[in-house]
């Protein structure tokens, strides 16, 4: 009996629905990725099934909140000329982007309970708890794993133990250098294993986190004392984070520092709950998180331009402007993220329909040039759209998403334009030094009160820029990620699937960049199926859209007398859409050496109307099948081409067959 093995793509396609039939049965020694079978036909056909790994847990339902810091990551997955110099940009305004988070928690949690009028005794114990929750939330959150459940003394030892092991949890075969400086890419085994860059990045960001919690005290109790210690231990954290993108990673000073960088982050935020709790509020008027912000974001912006400068001196200016278009983009997602909570906790604590204190000059900016953002890229996509109108690339929305590349860099180009504006400008006003109360918009921008109608709970003035663009990036946006994480938590996996494909996507490569992102499922996801070929050893290994990319890795880990008969893939982003986002990952060479492992052995069926495997893989020449049958990005496993590859196995011959015996091939 003939052996075939699917695996699905993005979405956790349900293994009823990647087999085409019922009942399935499975084996039960694994828990998230697992191999499903059913009970039909000549081929014995299971289901190796990943998609659980983005959207079993309850807790997946959160990780749309993480969308930042995922982005932040990918940014650096993206870099066209990777090198010491754009790592620790790119890292460094990751770690910018971590505590503009943490700003936004301390304005709605300290800033917003005292402009509104709460009781002192109130806020303090509002900001405390807050403090808290966010630190150890984070930390939990940042702690899941992929390849073991954690229990929570494992969670607390890896992030807040002082040891070298609670960094290096295999001490197996330590690797203290930065790992993204690796030359085999997808094709070599380092990247799929444990390493402990994940764990010292993210003590950095949760401690640079827990600093920037007790700056805003020491702000609003005028106590020097605390928040010169805190700027130092921020400070000490950005010099340590590039360190250890550096050859420094392995000195031992450079990791005395990250092991007790928690414990001191830890002290610090003690210091400032208690300082807060017995000292007196100096600020009249508060607006330090919103100031504190616009000083974090400054940051952002040198490590972006700093970033840009290494681009240009090593000859890659041009191709620095795709990771920056994608932080600038996770920044303001960011930024709406936190804008989002102000105006709910503003709108609870006050009278609904009143003047909105969160939208002061830099939110109103931030605001407004989110709105600039999306319709830059808008205007680029649809530009995009009509050029070059080559058949080959399949219909308009397909040319505009093979150019998500472009569309990024010019995002990028906006960023820093809007950056050095937003720069300038609140450095030449009224008040000395540069602030973002310089920044001061035009009447046609603002919002007037009196013309504020009350929508979704929130106030907006419909004759306003401000308030069309609170409408369009800030409420709506809040609708359906409140209403994503409602539903993903009460109605069960299935509704985590739909946002679980954002995941399935960014995801998929470990967390060298951002420690806050989602969980990497792509080392567990590539080590299991590499386990599953060698165990059933497949005549016909089936890999649909990002199930052709994990399974492509699996093959050239795996033993080569475990190859498959034929290697199947559909609806594959391997033509040039991974390799245009992802170009120094070494997806090529993965191409080249998978053709290797499986002798020649490949076959591609793609579609003109699938957007997003609609590709051929170049390297495969006439072993690219296109499927007339059928349209769109799924069921390839009912078509025609389909079976006739199939089929191919028994006879030995992967040239396309004739259109009728092509028809034929289901009757046989």
């Amino acid at each position: 009996m003939r052996r075939e093995l699917r695996v699905h793509g993005v979405s956790g396609t349900p293994p009823g629905d990647l087999l085409y039939a019922a009942p399935v049965t499975y084996d039960q020694g694994w828990d998230l990725a697992k191999v499903f079978e059913p009970t039909r036909d000549d081929w014995d056909v299971k289901a190796f099934h990943w998609g659980s790994l983005t959207s079993k847990s309850s807790l997946t339902a959160l990780w749309i909140l993480l969308a930042p810091f995922a982005m932040a990551n990918l940014a650096g997955w993206m870099s066209e000329t990777p090198n010491v110099w754009s790592r620790i940009w790119i890292r460094v305004a990751g770690l910018s982007i971590s505590g503009i988070f943490f700003a936004q928690i301390a304005n709605m949690s300290f800033d917003i309970p005292f402009s509104t009028g709460m009781s002192l005794t109130a806020v303090r114990w509002v900001y405390t708890v807050v403090c808290v929750v966010v630190v150890f939330g984070i930390g939990w959150l940042s702690t899941q794993s992929s390849f073991k459940p954690l229990t929570p003394a494992e969670r607390l030892r890896y992030l807040f133990m002082p040891s070298l092991g609670a960094m290096n949890p295999l001490m197996k075969d330590p690797e203290w250098d930065d790992p993204a400086d690796f030359e085999d890419g997808v094709v070599g085994t380092r990247l799929w294993s444990v390493h402990s860059i994940v764990h010292r990045l993210r003590r950095l960001h949760l401690t640079f986190g827990m600093t920037i919690l007790a700056i805003v005290v020491s702000r609003a109790t005028d106590n020097a004392a605390l928040g010169i210690t805190a700027l130092s231990l921020a400070g000490l954290m950005m010099i340590t984070l590039g360190l250890t993108t550096e050859s420094w990673a392995a000195n031992r000073v450079v990791l005395g520092a990250t092991a007790i960088a928690p414990l001191a982050g830890l002290g610090v935020l003690g210091w400032a709950l208690v300082t807060l709790a017995l000292d007196e509020i100096a600020a009249t008027s508060l607006n330090i998180s919103d100031d504190l912000t616009y000083e974090v974001a400054l940051v952002l912006g040198l490590a972006a331009g700093f970033g840009l400068l290494g681009e240009l001196l090593t000859g890659g200016l041009r191709k620095g402007w795709v990771p920056m278009g994608l932080l600038a983009v996770a920044a303001l997602i960011g930024a709406n993220f936190g804008l989002t909570g102000a105006m709910l906790v503003e709108t609870y604590l006050t009278e609904a329909g009143t003047t909105s204190e969160t939208f002061d000059a830099g939110a109103t900016f931030v605001t407004v040039g989110m709105l600039g953002l999306v319709l830059v890229i808008a205007l680029a996509f649809v530009i995009a759209t009509f050029f070059p109108k080559e058949a080959a690339e399949g219909s308009r929305i397909r040319r505009g998403i093979l150019r998500a590349r472009l569309l990024l860099a010019v995002a990028g180009v906006y960023a820093a334009l809007v950056g050095v504006i937003a720069a300038i400008w609140s450095c030449q006003g009224e008040i000395d030094g540069c602030t973002q109360n310089n920044i001061q918009m035009p009447s046609w921008v603002t919002e007037d009160p009196s013309e504020l109608t009350v929508l979704f709970g929130l106030p907006f003035d419909p004759t306003s820029l401000l308030g069309w663009a609170k409408l369009l990036m800030v409420a709506v946006p809040a609708t359906l990620i409140i209403r994503s994480i409602v539903g993903g938590l009460l109605n069960g996996q299935d509704s985590r699937r739909k946002v679980g494909i954002l995941w399935d996507l960014g995801s998929f490569w470990p967390r060298w960049f951002h420690p806050l992102a989602p969980p990497a499922y792509g080392p567990y996801a590539v080590t299991r199926l590499q386990t599953t070929i060698t165990e059933v050893k497949p005549d016909v290994l089936a890999a649909h859209s990002q199930g052709s990319l994990i399974s492509a890795v699996a093959l050239c880990l795996a033993d080569e007398d475990t190859a498959p008969q034929l290697f199947l893939t559909y609806g594959s982003q391997l033509g040039d859409l991974y390799p245009s986002l992802f170009p120094a990952v070494g997806l090529d060479a993965l191409v080249d050496s998978t053709i290797s492992q499986v002798g020649g052995r490949w076959l591609n069926l793609w579609r003109q109307s699938d957007f997003i495997g609609g590709q051929v893989i170049p390297e495969l020449g006439t072993r690219n099948w296109e499927v007339i049958t059928g349209s769109g990005h799924s069921y390839y496993e009912l078509t025609t081409e389909f079976c006739a590859a199939r089929q191919a196995v028994l006879s030995g011959d992967l040239f396309r067959p004739s259109d009728a015996d092509m028809a034929s091939c289901w009757e046989g």
